[in-house]
């Protein structure tokens, strides 16, 4: 393993894992609360969510922006790139994380690819199969898009099996990368409005999480902020 690559992981030679949340991941927290306790025990949770930013600023917390990995994968990619470090992307249907991992190499010259593999699995046999290819494969980080909760999941379960110093949770941003679904106008996501575009596209799969999940965490927010007063 790269001397780069020993720097992703933890100093007591842990695996280093970071994972996103958003409105959604905390809604799921109301009903699943061992969800809370896995989350705690990422190294890094970053807010993919713009209502996460407003609700900080309005519990007096400092979140300056939202962060999401649709816009600093090509840049996470060309860092890699630079240092001569391997990735591996694993998540999304059949064929999105090869698709992906294309355009990705053509934005980020150089990009050593240790591997792209879909999220599904049709038994423990596969499951464990690609765990043991990720492994012999080396790569300094493996980018885990499956989709809250079960990516978190996963990455627990399986990282220190994995041997990869960073294990990344990324949801939907291989379908982005691979062209599979679009992105929303920058317009929309200057407004903060990126949700309404994509229920917009899939209302049948995003409707419950967008109109109900979105307002039960806004009254959470509010809840806490008046025992704050």
């Amino acid at each position: 393993m790269r001397a780069g690559a020993r720097e992703l992981g933890r100093d007591d030679g842990a695996p280093f894992l970071a994972t996103y949340v958003n409105p959604h991941t905390i809604d799921q927290t109301r009903d699943d609360r061992a969800l809370l306790d896995e989350l705690r025990r990422f190294d890094l949770l970053y807010p993919d969510g713009i209502g996460l930013v407003w609700a900080a600023r309005l519990l007096g917390a400092a979140l300056p922006e939202r962060v999401t990995a649709s816009d600093f994968l090509p840049d996470f990619c060309r860092a890699a790139a630079s240092r001569g470090l391997s990735i591996f992307l694993l998540g999304g249907e059949p064929g999105v994380a090869d698709a992906a991992a294309e355009r990705l190499a053509r934005v980020a010259p150089g990009l050593r690819l240790a591997g792209a593999r879909s999220g599904f699995f049709s038994s423990g046999a596969e499951e464990a199969a690609l765990i043991e290819e990720i492994r012999a494969a080396g790569p300094a980080a493996c980018l885990v898009a499956m989709g809250s909760p079960l990516q978190e999941r996963w990455i627990l379960a399986h990282a220190r099996a994995l041997g990869v110093p960073l294990v990344w949770g990324i949801g939907g941003a291989l379908d982005f990368h691979s062209g599979r679904k679009r992105r929303a106008p920058r317009w929309m996501m200057a407004l903060g409005i990126e949700w309404a575009h994509r229920m917009a596209l899939e209302p049948r799969r995003l409707w419950r999480r967008y109109l109900i999940g979105n307002a039960r965490f806004a009254w959470r927010v509010v809840v806490e902020r008046s025992r704050s007063l």
